[in-house]
Parts: structure tokens; sequence; C-alpha cells
């Protein structure tokens, strides 16, 4: 039985990889990137609201 400690098979730094952008805070998200998120879940699960990048996410939490 494995640990609890991050996987050996490199995923971890593939994560990190996918998840940080050149020249962006940790977190920080790029509006045009979530508003193409949201187009494409509201004509997979047809909502009936459509909802904009500022409903989702929030940047004030990021650090300076």
């Amino acid at each position: 039985m494995r640990g609890l400690g991050a996987p050996s098979c490199g995923c971890s730094e593939r994560i990190m990889e996918l998840a940080t952008q050149p020249n962006a805070a940790l977190g920080a998200l790029d509006p045009g990137r979530i508003q193409k998120t949201i187009d494409t879940v509201a004509e997979t699960f047809a909502l009936k609201k459509r909802v904009s990048p500022t409903d989702v996410y929030a940047p004030g939490f990021l650090p300076n």
C-alpha cells in the first residue's frame, strides 16, 4: 500500500506546468479562457442562465 505522498509518476510536475502561466501569479486566470470554459459548459449542459467570468472567479484573493 502506498503512502499519502505525491505520486512518483511525475504527475505533480505536469499538473504544476498546466496550472501555471508565465508572468502570472499562481491562481491567476485569464478572463478569455474562463469565458471559453463557461461557453463550453453552457452548451454542453444547456444552462438556463449564462454566467460571466466575474460570476465564477474573484481575482481579489490573489497575492499582490
